[in-house]
């Protein structure tokens, strides 16, 4: 299915405000607080039940394929017993409660909240979820009423449907988990080769073979650089992922995903000022 070139061009603008806002949840004091507070260590087990709660109770081995790029033994690890400590419809309670917070501790402009909340959620009303776990799940959890919980809420559908769709262009290109990391990392600005290791658990043996299957592809030199065959299949893979993301932003418009992007923005900012990541998110200037 074809999509019109500014849905296309919106769904790659849009990502660049919406990824920081949804990964806050991943790195707030508040939401670890409240994930603590039901028996949690936060930042692995807490992290894939805090993700996973919108499926339900589900074991590892469906947390291992939504996630996709994951060392199994982190979903193992956590699940099921997460579910043990407290219930998904608890999880999902903790994590809204958290976001709320962080961003009232940051002062985010709340006065376009409500609008950005009508927005994005006419984006995503009816939108086409097969094949994507994450984002179904997500479009099925019930607002709470607080409203930069609600924002954070309506802004992860559009986020786990981008994503969804990406880890379907990278099983058509025949990368796995590794390979995907190993790939990302070669964008230095973004994410570092030492968080997405640490973060995704792969040792130094499966990033070592995940290099030697780029090479053996001509994707990589043996300098650890991407040859331009490998740049040109990153760069393909990421405009399919925009391609596969624009649905939700044709159903907008241009124009409205233009000021969906015009609210969201000072809010992601906000957190950049209020020292909530570890280090400042590279935010887009304009759509």
């Amino acid at each position: 299915m074809s999509h019109p070139a500014s849905a296309i061009r919106s769904a790659h603008a849009l990502h660049g405000v919406i990824e920081p806002l949804h990964a806050i949840m991943y790195f707030a004091k508040e939401v670890h607080d409240r994930l603590e507070a039901l028996g949690m260590e936060p930042r692995g087990e807490g992290y894939v039940a805090s993700r996973a709660a919108p499926m339900g109770a589900v074991g590892p081995g469906a947390a291992t394929a939504a996630f996709y790029g994951f060392n199994p033994a982190v979903l193992h690890y956590a699940l099921p017993a997460a579910w043990d400590k407290a219930s998904p419809s608890a999880v999902l309670t903790a994590r809204a409660e958290g976001v709320q917070e962080v961003f009232e501790r940051v002062q985010a402009p709340s006065d376009g909240v409500a609008e950005a909340i009508e927005l994005a959620s006419r984006a995503t009303t009816g939108l086409d979820c097969a094949g994507r776990s994450l984002a179904a799940a997500n479009a099925q959890v019930p607002l709470t009423g607080m409203p930069f919980a609600d924002l954070w809420q309506v802004t992860a559908v559009l986020r786990e449907h981008r994503g969804d769709g990406h880890l379907a262009v990278l099983l058509t290109h025949e990368l796995g988990p590794v390979d995907a990391m190993v790939l990302y990392a070669t964008w230095q600005d973004r994410v570092s080769r030492r968080f997405l290791q640490r973060s995704r658990m792969w040792d130094d043996d499966a990033w070592a073979a995940a290099e030697t299957r780029l090479r053996t592809r001509g994707w990589m030199d043996t300098d650890g650089q991407l040859t331009e065959e490998g740049i040109a299949n990153r760069d393909a893979i990421e405009a399919h992922t925009d391609r596969l993301a624009a649905p939700p932003y044709a159903v907008l418009g241009e124009a409205d995903s233009r000021r969906l992007f015009d609210l969201i923005r000072p809010i992601a900012a906000a957190l950049n000022d209020g020292g909530a990541y570890p280090r400042p998110w590279a935010l887009p200037e304009t759509f």
